[in-house]
């Protein structure tokens, strides 16, 4: 498990995480994040998404799960309102931690 003095990075999440490419884009922000093994929180910044689909939630569960694997996690920030109950509905604010 990670101590208190790891990292914590901002990944920004593009406007649309409804198509493969966009959501493709975020993984490999995400990735890179992870592969840094000083890094113990990675903050997506959602604040400009007007779209989602089963696309880009799955690279958010994806690393949420590969963080979690190494004691480090995932937090969804600046969640838009139309946006949030989608998250609610897929009961994934119940998986993920969703701040803003």
């Amino acid at each position: 498990m990670r101590g208190a003095a790891g990292k914590q990075v901002v990944v920004r999440a593009p406007a649309r995480l409804d198509d493969w490419a966009a959501a493709e884009d975020l993984r490999r922000n995400l990735r890179s994040c992870w592969l840094d093994e000083e890094v113990v929180e990675i903050r997506v910044d959602m604040r400009d998404v007007k779209a989602i689909s089963v696309v880009g939630f799955g690279k958010l569960l994806l690393y949420h799960h590969r963080m979690r694997q190494r004691g480090g996690s995932l937090v969804v920030a600046s969640l838009p309102e139309e946006i949030r109950p989608t998250f609610a509905v897929l009961r994934l604010d119940a998986v993920l931690k969703v701040e803003g």
